[in-house]
Formats: structure tokens, sequence, C-alpha cells
């Protein structure tokens, strides 16, 4: 007879709103949860965080399937057998005082160490006592008590000995099992996080550049017939701000360290902000207010700025067909803001794009906050916030 199939696999969930999320979606909320504070919670508890959390309507045999699927199931309590500690039944009695010598044996071996005075002293004396043994025979079954207590110590001692073993051993596997989960985990946001931060960096360098060069060469080609002089030494700009940009990719790429001696975080954006204008024919000016001290911040800070520059500056003159922008750096005691304004066209929904996100990720990062404002025909103003302790 043919074994039914069950129901395919279903490649999507719904939310109780009716929206339909995707599996993929779903195994990114898990490896997000398990790689916070519920990191010990098995298949079923984290069906009901999707269900809490995301309002997702999803049954645990899916979470299971999707968790193992992930390999990050959590392993199977054992469940330990216990035994009733009871004393020796089937003893073959064949002279006097052998039954009670066995249970005093397997008694001590099951834990009851209080059995100790009775087998070695109390009984045999009693015995004597009240049959009237010799001190000949006394002694011997005091002898004989101390070897059957002596054979009980060893076998309790090998027994203990065999039981935490086997536990030790049980608990390493455990723990083995869950570093080597962990570490699987923590390499996959690891990569994924490389990837990000390789993402935005190339996207920032690489894409202010070519944008910055397209449209000084879309320049050049209204110059080429009125003023061809002129036009050669825009070409000569453009090709060596093209060579910079190439070198600031490359170090990107190579992540070669920043040297000591690097211009100042104004010096820099400053820089920026003139060939950006001198190259796409913008008026873009800059105002620094409040003194930048030694260390003004991190590494990391001063990136996170130049990106968002850069961005911010493309955006304008790609999207918003700028051609006057503001630029702004303010130190204050305990933080830098950057805020650019332009006369563009603006816009009063704004989708983020990669940029926009990347930018945002990168200052979140820092602990920094990124506002952007635009409304249609007012242009678009976008405020960059960083604490100079961040990075």
């Amino acid at each position: 007879m043919p074994v039914k199939k069950g129901r395919p696999e279903t490649t999507h969930s719904y939310k109780r709103s009716g929206q339909i999320i995707s599996d993929a979606q779903i195994e990114e909320w898990l490896m997000e949860l398990v790689s916070g504070e519920e990191h010990i919670y098995g298949y079923v508890m984290l069906t009901e965080c999707l269900r809490s959390q995301y309002d997702l309507v999803i049954n645990k045999k899916k979470t299971y399937r999707l968790c193992k699927k992930l390999g990050i199931l959590q392993p199977q309590r054992r469940k330990k057998t216990h035994y009733p500690r009871r004393l020796a039944r089937n003893a073959d009695v064949t002279a006097s005082n052998q039954q009670w010598q066995l249970d005093i044996k397997y008694g001590y071996v099951a834990g009851y160490d209080w059995l100790y005075l009775p087998t070695v002293v109390l009984i045999p004396v009693l015995a004597g006592v009240l049959y009237d043994y010799p001190l000949e025979m006394i002694s011997n079954e005091l002898l004989d008590n101390t070897i059957m207590f002596v054979i009980g110590v060893c076998f309790r001692m090998m027994i203990s000995a065999h039981l935490k073993m086997k536990e030790m051993m049980r608990t390493i596997q455990h723990q083995n099992h869950t570093l080597e989960m962990y570490a699987g985990q923590i390499e996959k946001l690891t990569i994924t996080e490389e990837r990000n931060r390789i993402a935005g960096e190339l996207h920032d360098t690489v894409g202010h550049t070519f944008t910055s060069t397209i449209l000084g060469m879309e320049a050049v080609c209204l110059l080429m017939d009125k003023a061809p002089e002129q036009a050669k030494e825009q070409l000569k700009q453009l090709a060596e701000y093209a060579r910079v940009g190439f070198e600031d990719a490359r170090r990107h790429i190579h992540q070669i360290a920043v040297q000591e001696d690097e211009p100042s975080l104004a010096e820099r954006l400053s820089r920026i902000s003139d060939e950006f204008g001198e190259y796409t024919g913008t008026r873009v000016s800059m105002e620094v207010s409040g003194e930048e001290p030694l260390a003004a911040a991190s590494e990391s800070v001063k990136i996170a700025f130049i990106r968002c520059l850069q961005e911010t500056l493309t955006n304008a003159k790609r999207h918003g067909h700028a051609t006057e922008i503001r630029v702004q750096l303010a130190f204050r005691p305990e933080s830098v803001a950057l805020t650019v304004t332009d006369n563009g066209s603006g816009a009063e929904n704004l989708s983020g794009g990669f940029g926009i996100t990347s930018m945002n990720n990168r200052v979140a990062s820092l602990n920094g906050t990124l506002e952007i404002s635009s409304k249609a025909g007012a242009g678009t103003r976008v405020v960059c916030t960083i604490p100079l302790k961040a990075g």
C-alpha cells in the first residue's frame, strides 16, 4: 500500500493583518532572536516569540522545521531513570548472621552512611551478649563485618566515580554542541556584517566619485566647442579627482590604516565640498562653528561624517538637481553635528534607498541620529549628529 504524503511545505506565512511573510524573512527573525536573550529558547518558545513580537501566525511544527534547517535547535533533554534504592532480596542464607550482613553492605552501597556503626560495632556485640557467644567468636564477627564494610565502601566509590564520569561526559558534550552552534551563528553574523560594511564603503566612495565625475564630464561636453582650453583643464581636474577616488576605494578594500598626520575633520569635509562644487558646477559653501579639539572624535566617527556628506551631496545633485548647497559643521561639548541644506526640488515622501539606509545604519552604530526633512519645491535638509565619545 503506497504511503500517503502529507501536505507540501509552505514557503510563507501570514501576519494577523493578512500580510504575507516569506520563510527567508522568518529565518532572519529567528537568527536575530537566538543572537539575543532568547538564545536558550527551544523551538516552542521561539514560536511564542514570533507570535508576540512579530504578530506572526505560525505553528511550532513549522518553527521546528526552520530551526532544524538553520541548525539552531537546542539539544533534547534526557530524562534520568530513577531506580528505587532497595536492599538485597535474593541472598541465599546458609549460616547465622549472613542476611543482615548482606543487607547492611548493600545499604551502605545505596548511600545509607548511618549503617556504619551498627555494621561494625553494635550488632556483633549485641549478638554476643544475647546469645552468650565467646569473645573469640565476637572478634571474628567484628573482623568479618569490617571486611564487608570495606567491600561496600569500595563498591560505592566505584559507582560514584562512574556516575560522575558519565555526568561529566554528558555536560562536556552538551557544552561542545552549544559552542559549535554559537560559533556558527557568530560566523554567519560576522560575515553578514562585514559584507554590509564593505558594500556601504564601496557605495559611498565609488558612487560619490562616479557621480561627480559624470556630472563634470557632462559639463566638459558643453565647453568643448565654446572653450576648448577650459574644457581640457577641467578634464585634467576630473582625471585627478577620479585618481583620488580610486586610491580611496583601494585603501578601503585593503583596509589600510589611517595615517596619524591626516588633516582634521573640518579640513577633510571642506576639501570634499570644494571638489564637489568645482567638478559639478554647484555652489557649495561650508561653515564651521565651535573649536575642533585635538582629539575631536575617533576615526570611525570621522569616516561616518565623510560618508554622510558624500552621500548627501550626491543625492542633492543627482536627485534634487540642486544648484546651491550649504554645509554646516558644529563642534559642541559632547557631540558633533553636520547639517547639509540644498535648494533642490525636494520631495514630500522620501524613499530610503541603499545609500540612505547604509548612512542611517552607520550613524546608528555610533549612537548618533540622522534627521532628513524635505518638502516639494523647498529643497532637502539633512542633520547628522554623533557623540564625540562614540566609536
